[in-house]
C-alpha cells in the first residue's frame, strides 16, 4: 500500500528541501524527516545559461524543476510540432533551453527566461488494457508500453477505457525502459491513426521490435538491439506500425546541450549508486561530492527526484538532490504529492468547485480565499480578472489549497 503525503502534511516544492547531506536535522523515526538540509534553490540570485527537464507543475510562467520561467519570448514545440505557450499543460514533460533571471523578491520563487521549451510525449495510440486498484486506474498498456499511474497523473476528465486513443507523457522508472509513469493522459479524438513509441529496440536479423510491436519502414532499417528511441508514425489494423520518425535518446538530454551547463532534471532512479555514480531516467549522474555521500545513502530503485548541477561529457555531475518519494517504516513507498500553481484567467465556469484554468478542471470549495471569497469568483470570470490558485491533484480535478484574487 503507497502512502500518499498532500501539501498539508508533506513538504512542497517552493519549501526546496534538498538533501545535499551538509547540514543535517535527525527528526527520529523513518521517512523523509530524517535527512533534511535546507539550501537555497538552484537559480535563486544567480544568472547565466540554464537546461531544465521535468514535468510541467504551474503556470503564469511555466513552472518546471520549482523555477518560473517566462515563456513570452519562447520558441514552443509539443510532439516536433510548433505550437504557442498557451498551449502547453499540467503535467507534460518538458525540456526548457534558457537563462536564470535571480528570484522573485516578494516570495523567493526562483526566475529564469525561457528561450526554447520542447515537449515530447512517450506514447500515443489506443489503450488496450488497464489495471485498477478499487476504482482507480493503477496502470495503462498501449503500444506494448506498461505505463503506471499515480497521484501525481494529470488525467483527462474523460474517463480512461480500453480502445480509447491517448497521448502519455511520463518519465522511463527503469533501466530497461520498459515501465513508466505517467505524468499526464490526454484523449485524443477517435478513428486517429498516428502512434508513438518509446523504449529500447528489439532486434533478430531484419526484424525489429520495440516493445513487443514489430517497426518497418526505411526509418528503422540501420537500429541497434538495445538502443534507447521514441518512434513516431502510423498504424492502422496490421500489428505493424510503419516508423516515419526515429530519435535515439542515449545522449540522456532532450536537447544538445554543451559542457559546462547548468542542468536540472527530475525523473526516477534507474540504477542504484556504485562509487557515487547513478542513473535517473537515462541520464548519468556523478554524486561523488563528499556532501552527497548521506544522500546517495538514502537512494533506492524507483525513487523519484530532482537532480541539478553541471553538464559535462554526457554526465550530470551533481551538487544537489532533492528527494520527492520515501521509504516509510513500514518498507513501502511514500508518495508526495506536487504542488501545483496558475497563475492565470477563468477560461471557463459553473461554480466555486468547478472552474477551468489553462485547460484543467478546478475545485476550490474547501480553499482558503485571499483577498475576496468564492462569490467573487463568477464575476472574476466575467471580468477576467486574474487569480493564482495553489493545490494538488485528485484525479481528473487540481483541489485548490489556496486561491488569491489580483489586486489592482
Amino acid at each position: 500500500m503507497t502512502t500518499v503525503l498532500t501539501p498539508d502534511n508533506a513538504l512542497s516544492r517552493r519549501a526546496w528541501l534538498i538533501l545535499t547531506g551538509t547540514t543535517l536535522v535527525g527528526c527520529g523515526g523513518g521517512g523523509l524527516g530524517d535527512l533534511v538540509a535546507v539550501v537555497t534553490p538552484p537559480g535563486v540570485g544567480g544568472t547565466g545559461a540554464v537546461y531544465s527537464q521535468g514535468t510541467i507543475s504551474g503556470f503564469g510562467s511555466v513552472v518546471v524543476n520549482a523555477v518560473k520561467y517566462d515563456d513570452s519570448a519562447a520558441t514552443v514545440r509539443i510532439n516536433g510540432r510548433v505550437a504557442t505557450p498557451q498551449d502547453l499543460r499540467l503535467g507534460m514533460v518538458a525540456a526548457v533551453n534558457g537563462t536564470r533571471a535571480g528570484s522573485d523578491p516578494l516570495t523567493g520563487a526562483a526566475l529564469g527566461r525561457a528561450s526554447d521549451i520542447a515537449v515530447w510525449a512517450i506514447a500515443e495510440g489506443p489503450i488496450r488494457g488497464l489495471s485498477y486498484a478499487g476504482a482507480s486506474v493503477t496502470s495503462v498498456q498501449l503500444m506494448g508500453m506498461q505505463i503506471l499511474l499515480d497521484g501525481n497523473t494529470n488525467l483527462d476528465s474523460t474517463s480512461l477505457a480500453v480502445n480509447q486513443n491517448v497521448v502519455i507523457w511520463g518519465l522511463v522508472v527503469n533501466d530497461a525502459a520498459t515501465q513508466w509513469r505517467a505524468t499526464r493522459i490526454q484523449v485524443q479524438p477517435g478513428g486517429t491513426t498516428l502512434r508513438m513509441s518509446t523504449g529500447r529496440v528489439q532486434r533478430s536479423g531484419a526484424q525489429v521490435m520495440l516493445n513487443g510491436v514489430t517497426l518497418s519502414g526505411q526509418a528503422v532499417t540501420d537500429l541497434l538491439d538495445g538502443q534507447l528511441v521514441r518512434v513516431q508514425g502510423t498504424q492502422t489494423d496490421s500489428p505493424v506500425m510503419t516508423v516515419t520518425q526515429v530519435w535515439l535518446l542515449e545522449t540522456g538530454l532532450s536537447t544538445p546541450t554543451p559542457s559546462g551547463s547548468d542542468v536540472e532534471i527530475e525523473g526516477f532512479v534507474t540504477r542504484t549508486p556504485v562509487a557515487g555514480q547513478f542513473k535517473i531516467g537515462n541520464i548519468n549522474v556523478n554524486a561523488s561530492l563528499a556532501t552527497l555521500a548521506t544522500t546517495l545513502g538514502t537512494l533506492y530503485l524507483g525513487a523519484r527526484l530532482e537532480v541539478s548541477g553541471r553538464w559535462a561529457e554526457n554526465t550530470l555531475i551533481a551538487t544537489q538532490i532533492e528527494l520527492k518519494s520515501q521509504i516509510n517504516d513500514d518498507g513501502q513507498e511514500g508518495e508526495i504529492k506536487d504542488n501545483v500553481e496558475i497563475e492565470d484567467r477563468i477560461e471557463q465556469f459553473t461554480s466555486a468547485a468547478d472552474f477551468v484554468m489553462r485547460g484543467q478542471r478546478c475545485n476550490a470549495a474547501q480553499a482558503t480565499f485571499s483577498h475576496g471569497t468564492a462569490s467573487d469568483l463568477p464575476a472574476a470570470f466575467l471580468n477576467q480578472t486574474r487569480i493564482k490558485i495553489d493545490g494538488h491533484y485528485e484525479g481528473a480535478l487540481l483541489m485548490v489549497d489556496a486561491l488569491e484574487f489580483e489586486q489592482d
